[in-house]
């Protein structure tokens, strides 16, 4: 099979002058503060546990990865009779969950002005587009956007009073849309976005 040709970010700009542009941001965008490797190092997890030998056997730093195999192995050992041993299987999977955010908390800046120079050169790539998917965990994508306002996530619709901006509209207008892992979005014709919690929809 032919390998697709590749173009420059220039030329993809060039070729979408005028229109609507989407992006989706992954891990790429915080990789200086956060990867898979240093997370894990950083998650408090046992070297020699059952944990850690399991993202050994598995080959992987993706703690989701581990998750899902813990999951796995709960459905297989309640089928088989072992309640016992899936209960305690289940709560090394919430273990991970739970590392993984410690992981994030100790890793992540500890404030805005950490960023320094950098919110001029994310701004700058940001204003490319009209919508923003992020798949991270972590704010800098937020803190760029508070930094410099260059998208808009429906919240900060309403009036301004003192420092405070709203109240939040369901039908509000907006022309630039910033989603997060955890929450959807959506944009109609009329160019209408809403929020919603992934917890009150079905996947």
């Amino acid at each position: 099979m032919a390998m697709p040709d590749v173009i420059d970010f220039e030329e993809a700009l060039n070729r979408t002058d005028g229109e609507d542009r989407a992006l989706l941001i992954g891990n790429g965008f915080s990789a200086e503060y956060f990867s898979y490797s240093n997370l894990l190092d950083k998650s408090g997890l046992v070297a020699g546990s059952p944990i850690r030998t399991l993202f050994d056997a598995l080959r992987t730093v993706d703690f989701e990865a581990v998750v899902r195999a813990l999951e796995g192995a709960v459905l297989v050992e309640r089928a088989y009779g072992h309640a016992a041993h899936a209960d305690e299987i289940e709560a090394d999977a919430q273990k991970v969950r739970e590392a993984l955010v410690q992981a994030v908390n100790s890793t992540h800046p500890a404030h805005r002005e950490d960023l320094g120079l950098k919110y001029a050169s994310s701004s700058a790539f940001l204003s490319n587009f009209q919508t923003v998917f992020s798949l991270n965990y972590d704010l800098l994508l937020y803190w760029v956007n508070l930094e410099k306002s260059v998208l808009k996530d429906g919240f900060g619709l309403g009036k301004t009073n003192g420092a405070f901006h709203g109240p939040f509209r369901e039908d509000g207008t907006v022309t630039s849309t910033i989603c997060t892992a955890g929450c959807t979005c959506s944009r109609t014709p009329s160019a209408k976005s809403t929020r919603r919690s992934m917890a009150d929809q079905e996947l």
